[in-house]
């Protein structure tokens, strides 16, 4: 729970008597085994969740009925189900850990009475909401890429810790790529690998 307090310090200053009212009454905590969901698709999601172990995905099923995942998160991000969370209605969003995982969670309702009374929390909250809106653009702009290589050698970079967690399919569903064409670039590495070693041997 001290590791949300912290967080928030990092991002502003807060008083301590908010600290003490998030931890004393507040915050909620989550225990998530790996493979399990924190929320199910057809769950309404009506809490922020500030991760502080493991990794989640937040997903939902595409208008083509395709898995889609939009966001791969970490200790130290704040998460919820977008668009349940805005509508306050069940929008078939899942949140999924990938490895044991833990956070920590406020509602909605809650938040928005904090940050009346509390601007500091307001001006977390907008700045945090700029910091993940330019990284959704950054992996738009990485979805956008003409090539799956492409595509998937930004991922790799980007996401390096994630990758052995994560299958195939997965990573596909968040680059908007079939799940083959991972495939067919790994054995693509793979050959190569193979010709570099014989040529070195030779």
């Amino acid at each position: 729970m001290q590791e949300v307090i912290a967080f928030l310090n990092s991002q502003a200053p807060i008083p301590e008597k908010l600290s003490l009212r998030l931890c004393l009454n507040l915050l909620k905590s989550h225990t998530t085994s790996k493979g399990k969901h924190l929320i199910k698709p057809n769950e309404a999601g009506n809490r922020v969740y500030f991760i502080t172990k493991g990794m989640y995905i937040v997903y939902k099923q595409s208008d083509e009925g395709k898995l889609q995942i939009d966001w791969i998160l970490f200790p130290g991000d704040v998460m919820y189900a977008t668009e349940s969370f805005l509508s306050n209605m069940n929008a078939g969003e899942g949140i999924l850990a990938l490895q044991n995982s833990e956070a920590y969670s406020i509602t909605r309702a809650e938040l928005d009475e904090l940050e009346k009374e509390y601007p500091t929390l307001l001006a977390i909250r907008v700045k945090l909401e700029c910091d993940y809106k330019l990284r959704a653009i950054e992996d738009n702009k990485m979805r956008e890429m003409t090539l799956a290589s492409a595509r998937y050698a930004a991922f790799l970079k980007k996401y390096a810790q994630a990758v052995k967690y994560l299958s195939n399919k997965q990573i596909a569903a968040f680059l908007r790529i079939d799940a083959s064409s991972i495939t067919k670039i790994e054995k693509g590495k793979s050959k190569k690998q193979t010709a570099f070693r014989i040529n070195i041997e030779d």
